[in-house]
């Protein structure tokens, strides 16, 4: 029966995803037997949270109902969170986890390897749903609220640097109890992000988070090095592509006076150049919040909502070949 099953599945480990590390060869990426290997995904990050059954209406059953999902309509890979700062959540303190969330994300990691399902696992956020880089400038200044206290912190405070390299350290040395493998030993973790949408409001720069992306990509490859790094940025166009900069979407652009306020501390080309330790480009797209001022009303739906992705696509597309 089911339970024979789950204590089988527990005794005989799956060992990660079958086919080995996904690597990077210049600008393709290449399974074990040298094939290409192309990213086919979609994003759920909430697997974490229903594996960790927290509350009456978190249920692993979700997590698996998920991946099923993703495995018939042939996705080889997902995107999902890697984090849960505070009280009662994954990371309760700095470098303090709750066992029971640990497991949950050993539960997630196991299930997408056993269907052949490839992840992306995202370090920390911008923005502050699930704790993320708030959370990490109110424990660097002893706080409980961020009243005073500025994001930016999270990018230059040798503190908080500290506990987010010291929070990855945690979780790629994890064992796995359903893998028998450490994170940084399955290949079914195909990448690590370094964050979800970090910006830098006000930095018209963008040397702020240049030089964390830097640093924090360089760190992650060293201790993972079978693994990939992606940034997981917005993908803004910066101060080195200002031909580009009224493709930004509202609130990077003042399209009334046209002058770019600078992404917000981003810049997609500078972000991911070979001075970084990044595998994979991030940009991403939302038609209906960031084309609203270039298309209108109702964009999701128009005509204009469709040729700005296009563009949007092709012109980062045509800029990652030339580097």
């Amino acid at each position: 029966g089911g339970y024979d099953d789950a204590i089988a599945m527990r005794m005989a480990p799956s060992g990660g995803v079958d086919g080995g590390f996904i690597r990077r060869e210049g600008q393709r990426l290449l399974d074990e037997a040298g094939n290409p290997f192309f990213i086919v995904g979609t994003n759920s990050y909430y697997l974490l949270e229903h594996a960790s059954e927290s509350q009456p209406w978190l249920k692993r059953s979700v997590v698996t109902d998920t991946l099923d999902a993703a495995k018939k309509l042939d996705l080889n890979t997902i995107r999902t969170w890697a984090f849960y700062d505070g009280e009662g959540k994954f990371q309760t303190a700095p470098g303090v986890y709750n066992e029971s969330f640990f497991d949950a994300l050993d539960f997630v990691v196991a299930e997408a390897g056993k269907r052949g399902l490839r992840l992306i696992l995202t370090l920390t956020n911008f923005w502050d749903a699930y704790g993320g880089m708030e959370n990490y400038v109110m424990w660097a200044n002893g706080a409980n609220e961020t009243a005073g206290l500025s994001v930016s912190e999270f990018y230059t405070s040798e503190d908080c640097r500290n506990m987010y390299r010291d929070n990855f350290l945690a979780i790629k040395n994890r064992f796995n109890a359903y893998t028998n493998l450490t994170y940084a030993e399955d290949p079914t973790i195909l990448a690590w992000e370094l964050a979800n949408e970090p910006r830098n409001p006000g930095d018209f720069t963008g040397q702020v988070l240049q030089e964390w992306i830097r640093e924090m990509s360089a760190f992650v490859k060293k201790e993972a090095p079978k693994q990939l790094v992606t940034s997981g940025s917005e993908g803004f166009f910066g101060p080195s592509t200002l031909q580009y900069m009224y493709l930004n979407g509202n609130g990077t652009f003042d399209h009334s006076s046209y002058t770019g306020q600078m992404c917000t501390g981003v810049d997609f080309l500078t972000n991911h150049d070979d001075t970084t330790a990044i595998d994979l480009p991030s940009f991403h797209l939302y038609p209906d919040h960031h084309a609203e001022e270039l298309c209108g009303r109702g964009a999701p739906q128009s005509d204009c909502a469709l040729q700005w992705t296009e563009v949007q696509t092709r012109t980062r597309m045509e800029l990652a070949s030339s580097v």
